[in-house]
Parts: C-alpha cells; structure tokens; sequence
C-alpha cells in the first residue's frame, strides 16, 4: 500500500467489534410491526421531494443459491427451481414498477 496517510490504531480498536451486515436502515433485528404499510409510503413521499439531490441506496435480495453454504448468514433457500425463481424476480419487478414512480428522478443511485 502506498500513500502518506497513518493509520489512527485508536479509531480502529474502537470500532474493532462484531456487528451485523449492513443492509438496511434500520437493520433487520429492530424492524418491527408496528411499521404499516402507510409509514413506508408516508417516509418515500416525505424523502422524494421533486428536485432533491439526496443519494440513492437500494438493496435487491434474491435468497436463492444452488447450494447451502455453511458459512453463510444470509436469508436463503437452496432451490434450482427456475419457475420458482423466475416467479419471485417477477415479483421483485412488480414492487419495483409501484415504488419507482413515487422515488425522485433527480436522485442518483449511488449504491446497489
């Protein structure tokens, strides 16, 4: 590695811990009931004013694999059933095509 910054050991003992993968805001363990359907619309119009500049994150989970990997904590299902597949991404389409038109066209996705 190359370059003239020092690595501060202090900052990285500090945040030296075990936590969850990031995924979502909030993170899955405090995802709750009580969050209805009308609060997520309520939070889409209430971040997508027309014209806003505010970065972009979407996060797509396809749980699929061929095989279980044991190391693996993702939510998944060993399938190589294509029509199951294939029904969930149309799925996956359909809510794409209901939220899309609420989220600002002037937001730049800046993760995937």
């Amino acid at each position: 590695m190359t370059g003239n910054k020092a690595m501060d050991f202090a900052v990285l003992k500090k945040f030296n811990t075990q936590g969850p993968r990031y995924t979502s805001y909030p993170t899955a363990p405090v995802f709750s009931n009580k969050f209805t359907d009308e609060d997520f619309l309520s939070e889409i119009r209430d971040t997508n004013d027309p014209g806003t500049t505010r970065p972009l994150s979407l996060y797509f989970h396809f749980p699929f694999c061929a095989k279980l990997c044991y190391f693996c904590g993702c939510n998944m299902k060993v399938s190589n059933d294509r029509a199951v597949i294939a029904e969930y991404n149309d799925y996956i389409k359909r809510e794409i095509d209901m939220v899309s038109p609420m989220i600002a066209h002037s937001r730049k996705v800046t993760q995937m």
